[in-house]
């Protein structure tokens, strides 16, 4: 006995500390221990196999290892999202297909990776060291962590790619892709707009405004194909604050010290040019012939008493934004504060608002203080209830800005105002930057640069802003016509004018069949005058589509909507109208003819069968656009085709090129989009305590790495 306690004593030992610690800590502790893995301890499933908490917080630790070397990892972001639905389950659902898939990353690949990143980080003004610092952060990143994570996301791209390689255009698609972008028509055009032929003074009886206000009162005006809708869309009202440097900068006294102190420091910045006479070297024998000097130009530093003006410019828009960017810096600190003690409701992802955020005078009250206090001139107003163009129309807040995160674009007032509860669904802790609680002012302020006009002269001005959402209204129609009425009256007005011009147009369409339309444009003196058509358009030959990503339209926007990314192209004095392109080409078309004309024989007809007729016969269209509100009378000129050589040799690569781009890209889209990525996956989320917790974002770093 005494020989297998001795044998055994060491184990013995380790149990006995063990009971004794459980003893001291209670049975808790040893329930935990003893309790099978999974369960609470799980937070979702792949493929029937349970995640484990220590699974999910390595997955957490990977993606804050390359948000701090300022890797992007939220791949719906990194390719044109912006809603921030991608979330730690994603990435590691990513990993897991990456390696259920067979993909390996070689060493070499991953210190490839990580070389080009550091390159990056120094050309982005981090320190030299900086990877190797995060070892002492708070994160206490390793070079180890390091490689792992990106030994991971390049599994993940690697895997992608495998998929992106599979959108090939077909020889059909390349066809028709350089069919619509390259096949060209010259047209001749005039343009009856119906806008200019209203009666202001025609009688609206009530009836009729009636009538109208109940038939379009629930009709959008942007996708009723007659431009006529009362329907408001979502709506806004706002509160805002601005600081442009213009107007700070003319309240700002330079004294004459501070300017000659400012110049003697800045000397070499206040120049000018100056012709000085320079001697000309003479060569070979001397001749006694006197030689003219040389004029050469010369920059010179500008005396004090000549660059006293400039120099006080310069001293007053840097002090103006100074205190502009003081003065913002002290609101938003203000309109901070009264969220600051108010902790997040866990069910919805947003502070409850404070009665005293809830103030309709909080805002102003703190403009008041902060331009008292510092001296400084700050605009503060309040708008009605606004729809995203009508905000885009209020001056002062048209082009400010919030920078978009690493990757994004900058976002408008006219989007950010609208990314509040009402409208966005927040998934809790996500995104948080771009979305705003009601009676919330972002945590900085947006800005722009650009020219203004201040005190008679153009001058370059910052304007910093800031602006809370104090009411918001989904779409809706309007309460009544008296809400609306001049707008009713003036659509009415409208109409009927447009109606009216009907047989104008039958008739100027006639004439010009038969003897073209600039001749008959001579005949029509209502045209030229009330109409203000002094001559026909003949704009250059134009293509059906061209595509939005070569010209700065929204690209993105429409791969992320399913639209189609080649747009009609814009034609002057008609815009971007798809009916009005496609009605040119449909007269380019084998066989067409022109819609019949119901005009009777007038006059001007008659005149025109006298007149020599037009070799060859005009093609001629008349096309009315209810929801421009204009009849276009349309004569084709030329047909520019795609030859086969140059097709064959300049246009299929470079269509494919494009077409195999976009399709990438729509593959990128669809492949990291989060819905998909857990439905390839078979996500499913285990409804407990803490899984709620890791979804809605509520687990700390510290938590998840226990």
């Amino acid at each position: 006995m005494m020989k297998w306690l001795r044998k055994h004593t060491k184990r013995i030992m380790v149990v006995v500390v063990l009971f004794s610690m459980f003893a001291f800590v209670g049975g808790a502790a040893l329930q935990q221990i003893l309790a099978p893995r999974g369960g609470a301890d799980a937070f979702f499933t792949l493929y029937g196999e349970e995640v484990s908490r220590k699974d999910y917080a390595a997955a957490r630790r990977d993606a804050a290892v390359l948000e701090a070397i300022r890797v992007p990892w939220q791949y719906d972001q990194q390719y044109g999202r912006s809603d921030g639905t991608m979330r730690i389950e994603h990435w590691y659902m990513l990993c897991h297909e990456a390696e259920q898939a067979g993909i390996e990353v070689s060493d070499e690949e991953v210190e490839s990776a990580i070389a080009r990143q550091r390159q990056w980080l120094t050309g982005a003004g981090f320190p030299a060291g900086y990877m190797e610092s995060l070892r002492e952060g708070r994160g206490r990143y390793t070079l180890v962590d390091i490689r792992q994570a990106m030994r991971r996301h390049l599994g993940i791209l690697k895997n992608a790619t495998r998929v992106f390689k599979g959108g090939m255009p077909s020889e059909q698609e390349v066809r028709h892709y350089v069919s619509d972008t390259e096949t060209k028509v010259k047209v001749r055009f005039v343009a009856l707009d119906a806008q200019r032929f209203v009666d202001e003074e025609e009688p609206a009886p009530v009836e009729a405004l009636e009538d109208r206000f109940e038939k379009y009162k629930d009709v959008d005006a942007a996708t009723s194909e007659t431009g006529e809708g009362y329907r408001h869309p979502r709506r806004v009202r706002l509160q805002y604050i601005v600081a442009q440097t213009s107007k700070i900068e003319r309240h700002v006294q330079v004294t004459f010290d501070e300017a000659k102190k400012h110049w003697k420091k800045n000397k070499g910045k206040y120049t000018k040019m100056e012709y000085v006479e320079e001697a000309v070297p003479t060569t070979g024998p001397t001749s006694t012939q006197p030689v003219a000097p040389k004029k050469v130009s010369k920059r010179v530093e500008l005396p004090f008493s000549e660059a006293r003006e400039r120099v006080e410019m310069d001293i007053r828009k840097a002090r103006a934004m100074q205190l502009a960017e003081r003065a913002m810096r002290e609101l938003t600190t203000e309109m901070g504060r009264p969220w600051e003690d108010v902790k997040v409701d866990q069910k919805t992802g947003y502070k409850p608002i404070s009665v005293e955020a809830r103030d309709p005078d909080f805002m102003r009250s703190a403009q008041d203080r902060v331009a008292r206090d510092l001296g400084v001139s700050l605009q503060y107003a309040e708008t009605g209830l606004l729809g995203r163009e009508a905000i885009g129309n209020v001056r002062v807040l048209a082009n400010v800005t919030m920078e978009g995160e690493e990757g994004g674009e900058p976002m408008r007032v006219s989007e950010y105002a609208f990314h509040v509860p009402a409208f966005v669904e927040q998934a809790f802790g996500q995104d948080i930057g771009s979305c705003l609680q009601l009676y919330q002012a972002p945590d900085v302020p947006l800005r722009w640069t650009g020219w203004d006009m201040a005190d008679g002269r153009i001058m370059q001005s910052t304007t910093l802003a800031l602006f809370r959402v104090v009411e918001a209204r989904e779409s809706e129609p309007p309460a009544n016509l008296d809400e609306i009425r001049s707008e009713v009256e003036a659509d009415y007005r409208l109409s009927r004018a447009y109606d009216g011009l009907g047989a104008l147009a039958q008739e100027f369409t006639a004439v010009s069949a038969m003897i073209g339309i600039e001749p008959a444009l001579e005949l029509f003196d209502e045209v030229r005058t009330k109409g203000r058509v002094a001559k026909a358009m003949t704009p250059p030959a134009f293509a059906r589509r061209v595509s939005m990503r070569t010209q700065g339209m929204p690209f993105l926007d429409a791969l992320r909507q399913g639209r189609p990314t080649l747009a009609p192209p814009t034609v002057p004095t008609v815009g971007e109208s798809a009916t009005f392109v496609d009605g040119c080409f449909d007269m380019a078309s084998d066989g067409w003819e022109p819609p019949a004309l119901t005009a009777v024989e007038t006059e001007r007809m008659r005149t025109a069968t006298t007149r020599p007729a037009a070799m060859p016969t005009p093609t001629v269209q008349l096309l009315p656009i209810p929801k421009m509100k204009k009849w276009f009378v349309i004569e084709l000129l030329e047909i520019e085709e795609v030859d086969t050589e140059r097709f064959e040799s300049e246009l299929r690569t470079a269509a494919y090129g494009n077409l195999q781009m976009e399709q990438g890209f729509k593959l990128r889209l669809s492949w990291f989009n989060a819905k998909n990525i857990q439905a390839r996956c078979g996500y499913e989320l285990i409804r407990t305590e803490t899984a709620e917790s890791a979804e809605e974002g509520m687990v700390s770093d510290e938590e998840a790495e226990a």
